[in-house]
């Protein structure tokens, strides 16, 4: 079974709005489910739900005034916040989960949905659909879908991206060296890293972090293959082969001095935002998705532009859409109520103002019409830079059961490589050895 993208519909709806002309349409108010009403919120008993999130300080601020309005309007709820960097987000949610406490509400990533949904951790959410209080119906089916694994109902999106590269136009063109093309290749993104390296010349800058440990860079490469990260029968869809090119191409980067050396990597790399080292101007270049352009444009006063993940020459273009999704753990004590916020923030025109589309266009075809006239011009531009791309656009497979488990290994593989503790070779062949344990 093949993981159901939005593609078409995104490409016809909600992806080219940003484009058109910002006229003042409006909606009426989503009403909400009668399951916890305001109106009887007084007579109601007091409940208390847990949220967690990925994300820094900047979509903290939104998400705590979005959750304050909800909280104002349903006041017999109180939700209690947390929330992380990418990649300690899912290892502390790995661990909750495990334990059997996991918060209520939890966001979910394409690549992480599937593996959750079949451990039987989320709960399935077709029946608060039917029954509309998760009111889905001004979301495309194709939206829709996407949350959906082996046909069940698991999570609610809450807006569709594009991986990209941002790069620092002005430091580029302080150091002379010209930004990367439209359709740049791989040899073209190393050549550029070592050149931009190079002219900078700080022991303290690097073109970009090391992303060796990405399965998402690797997985770019592989559909431009035409292969993908997983076979439709659960096994992985790329050789030992693939997997020493995709390590020796980064360890090219570390043997120049273009990414960090692996202590600075570990010490430093991976952080949102404010903590990034691209705002920190450590790195020209950083692999991130496109809604987030209006977060770190308002870091620095330098101009920041984007540029699509590099191509293979000769290869197919096949990007892939991601974003996030809303689910609520089946050991919740209150789906009613956690299906009532997710009402609230994908419906709500209050919510809307707020967030609009912090993860790219929303599911809510009326919330994007609602919420055009109120965006800036980073936001009008990845709506442009993802409607640009989207119709090449390629379905990704389901991620099988254990996917985390791969995920995690490969890190290690990429971590070892650098910090020259085994040779590729071995890394791949121990990589590859754990796997088949993993999915057999």
């Amino acid at each position: 079974m093949r993981y159901k993208h939005p593609v078409i519909a995104l490409v016809s709806t909600s992806l080219v709005f940003g484009v058109a002309g910002c006229s003042g349409s409006t909606v009426s108010q989503s009403k909400a489910p009668q399951s916890g009403t305001k109106d009887n919120a007084k007579q109601q008993e007091k409940v208390e739900l847990r949220i967690s999130w990925w994300g820094g300080e900047p979509r903290a601020k939104m998400y705590n005034q979005i959750i304050d309005n909800f909280e104002k309007k349903y006041p017999h709820i109180k939700v209690s916040r947390e929330f992380a960097d990418f990649g300690p987000y899912w290892d502390k949610l790995s661990t909750q989960m495990a334990g059997g406490n996991a918060p209520d509400i939890v966001h979910m990533h394409q690549t992480k949905l599937a593996d959750y949904a079949k451990r039987n951790q989320l709960l399935a959410l077709d029946d608060l659909v039917k029954s509309k209080e998760i009111d889905l119906t001004d979301f495309s089916p194709a939206v829709v879908d996407s949350g959906k694994v082996n046909g069940k109902q698991y999570a609610v999106s809450l807006g569709y991206s594009v991986d990209t590269v941002y790069y620092n136009a002005d430091l580029f063109k302080r150091s002379g060296v010209t930004p990367p093309a439209e359709n740049w290749t791989w040899d073209d993104f190393i050549k550029k890293a070592i050149e931009l390296k190079k002219a900078v010349n700080r022991d303290d800058f690097w073109a970009i972090e090391d992303g060796s440990g990405s399965e998402s860079f690797l997985g770019y490469i592989l559909r431009y293959k035409d292969k993908d990260l997983y076979t439709e029968s659960g096994k992985l869809g790329y050789t030992r082969e693939d997997m020493i090119e995709y390590f020796k191409n980064w360890d090219v980067l570390r043997k120049a001095g273009a990414i960090p050396p692996a202590a600075k990597q570990a010490e430093a790399g991976g952080k949102e935002h404010d903590q990034s080292m691209f705002i920190k101007g450590n790195t020209g270049m950083r692999g991130v998705p496109a809604n987030q352009l209006k977060i770190y444009q308002a870091l620095t006063k330098d101009r920041i532009e984007i540029a699509r993940v590099p191509l293979i020459p000769g290869g197919k273009t096949n990007d892939t859409l991601g974003g996030a999704w809303m689910s609520i753990s089946v050991k919740s004590k209150h789906p009613k109520e956690a299906a009532l916020f997710i009402h609230y923030f994908v419906n709500d025109q209050e919510a809307g103002k707020v967030f609009k589309t912090e993860h790219g266009p929303v599911g809510s075809q009326k919330m994007n019409e609602f919420v055009k006239p109120l965006l800036n011009q980073e936001e009008v531009k990845v709506i442009e830079f993802v409607g640009k791309i989207s119709n090449q656009v390629k379905l990704a497979v389901t991620p099988p059961l254990g996917v985390a488990e791969v995920s995690r290994e490969f890190k290690v593989a990429s971590e070892e490589v650098a910090f020259g503790k085994k040779s590729i070779e071995q890394a791949v062949n121990d990589f590859f050895a754990k796997v088949d344990k993993i999915l057999k």
